[in-house]
């Protein structure tokens, strides 16, 4: 498989922080990363500036990764214009993707953690008719007490191994749209290809049945 590449991305060998990051992957992708995504070889966690992935880059070569121009290299800052020996890149799935050399990209795992969308009230109500679609099951449930303020029902969304939350935005009753807010959980790094195709197919039955983007 091959991860997608936008703006600056620090792309890393997934042996290497399992042998060297404290806390191996695990440890890694539960440090509140951005657009963190992971295929069979690599991990990739994108910015929307360089300055940013060179910190992240400085950051595991002081954990041990090798940090260099060689072909050895743990670590690389990489843009679509700049690119170490030992990756690719190219055209995957209508995409940008970057895969370790010698090894067949296949297809693409998007830089997808997940949505934002304002969903009309009355789509809101039938989630679990809607989604049937893509044989999705929903369960809702309150908040925790401490995030009461921000939102009124977390929306579980599962199919098969593949899961993905929503905290709900907005006004508990009456008619108003509501903020569906889905996130990947990154502690679930090991499903990482699954929750984000799964995340895309939620956003697309919902905005083919009347949410917005926001």
């Amino acid at each position: 498989m091959a991860v997608e590449i936008e703006f600056a991305n620090v792309i890393i060998r997934k042996s290497a922080i399992e042998a060297k990051y404290p806390g191996g992957l695990d440890g890694f992708a539960e440090s509140d990363l951005p657009n963190y995504i992971e295929d069979d070889t690599l991990v990739r966690v994108g910015f929307m500036s360089t300055g940013e992935a060179h910190n992240l880059a400085g950051h595991l070569s002081q954990h041990g990764l090798t940090l260099n121009e060689t072909a050895q290299s743990d670590v690389a800052v990489v843009q679509v214009d700049s690119i170490p020996d030992w990756l690719t890149i190219g055209p995957v799935d209508n995409s940008i993707g970057c895969w370790l050399i010698g090894t067949d990209p296949g297809s693409l795992i998007k830089g997808t953690n997940g949505f934002l969308l304002c969903c009309p009230r009355d789509l809101f109500d039938r989630l679990e008719l809607v989604l049937e679609s893509i044989s999705a099951e929903v369960e809702r449930s309150e908040p925790p007490n401490e995030d009461r303020n921000e939102f009124f029902q977390v929306v579980h969304f599962s199919c098969g191994n593949a899961s993905i939350s929503a905290n709900v935005i907005g006004e508990k009753s009456g008619n108003s749209p509501v903020g569906l807010w889905g996130r990947r959980d990154l502690s679930r790094r090991q499903h990482c290809a699954g929750d984000v195709r799964f995340a895309e197919a939620i956003e697309s039955v919902l905005l083919a049945n009347g949410a917005k983007n926001r």
